[in-house]
C-alpha cells in the first residue's frame, strides 16, 4: 500500500477521495454534516488564511483504498495539527 498525497488535478481521484470520506464519516456519524464536494473542492484546492489543507490517499494495487487530511496552521498555534483519517 502506498500513501501520497491526493492529486488535486485529478477529477476522478478526487471524486473516489470525496466518496472515501464522505462513507467513513457516515459510518461513524449517520447524521453528521457533510462537506459536499463543491466544499471539499475548496477546502482542499484553495489556499485558506492562517490553516493548509494537506489531503493524502491509501492506494493499493491501483485502486484508491483510503483517504486522510491534515490541517496545518501556519500563522499560531504551530504546535498543533488536525488529522482525519478516513
Amino acid at each position: 500500500m502506498d500513501i501520497r498525497p491526493l492529486d488535486l488535478d485529478d477529477d476522478a481521484e478526487f471524486r473516489r477521495f470525496h466518496q472515501v470520506m464522505e462513507s467513513a464519516e457516515r459510518f461513524e456519524r449517520p447524521a453528521a454534516a457533510m462537506w459536499s464536494m463543491d466544499e471539499a473542492r475548496v477546502m482542499f484546492r484553495e489556499p485558506q488564511p492562517g490553516e493548509r489543507a494537506l489531503a493524502l490517499v491509501a492506494v493499493e494495487s491501483g485502486r484508491l483504498v483510503g483517504a486522510g487530511a491534515a490541517f496545518l496552521p501556519t500563522a499560531d498555534n504551530l504546535h498543533v495539527d488536525w488529522v482525519m483519517p478516513w
